[in-house]
């Protein structure tokens, strides 16, 4: 059994802005006449405009990129494959593809796979054996989706599944990742390594 789980972070500033740049149009004035007033608006718009695109650019693969991939093996130690994306993407595939694992994640349906696979796309990686039609292979599994056993509406993050079950939760935030991953790596990659450690824990514990 294998464990996996991807942290990304915003495009650099310069990119996002190329991709979503700013609209003087869409900044309302209402009665504000004052021309420095306005320019101070505007100015504020704009800069809140950028905040904006950095704090949710990790979310998408359109405005993110993959800063960092954890995997655990059972019965051996956490791997972390960092540096540059493209390089990243390749090894996060061949081991996959090397491997006979079921491979274990959460909210990974979601978010880790459709995410790493349309970064693939952008440098031309070659992703294969990872769809059947509309569904993903069999061998990557989904904690979130057993956890909900059908019910979309259900609720439950990693860490409060992991909290609920009586396993230590989390040792960070994963929206301060990239920040973290900047100014401490060290305390970023032992982030990565306690969530691949609470969704060992608690794939063991939940197993049907």
């Amino acid at each position: 059994m294998t464990y996996y789980d991807i942290e990304t972070g915003p495009l650099p500033r310069t990119e996002l802005e190329k991709l979503h740049p700013f609209d003087p149009e869409s900044v309302k004035f209402g009665n504000t006449k004052d021309p420095e007033k306005r320019q101070a608006k505007l100015v504020e718009a704009q800069v809140n405009h950028l905040k904006d695109l950095e704090d949710k650019g990790a979310l998408s693969p359109l405005t993110g990129v993959v800063l960092a991939i954890g995997i655990l093996t059972k019965g051996e130690e956490p791997v972390i494959l960092t540096g540059e994306e493209p390089d990243i993407l390749a090894e996060f595939w061949q081991r996959f593809h090397a491997s006979n694992d079921y491979w274990v994640g959460f909210n990974s349906h979601s978010f880790d796979l459709p995410f790493v696979v349309k970064r693939s796309w952008k440098h031309s990686l070659h992703v294969h054996g990872v769809r059947k039609g509309r569904y993903w292979n069999d061998r990557f599994i989904d904690l979130r989706d057993d956890w909900q056993m059908g019910d979309r509406q259900a609720k439950g993050s990693l860490d409060a599944i992991a909290r609920h079950l009586g396993i230590e939760g989390k040792n960070g935030k994963g929206e301060d990742f990239a920040r973290m991953f900047q100014l401490n790596p060290e305390k970023a990659i032992n982030y990565l390594k306690n969530d691949l450690r609470m969704t060992q824990e608690i794939h063991e514990r939940m197993k049907l």
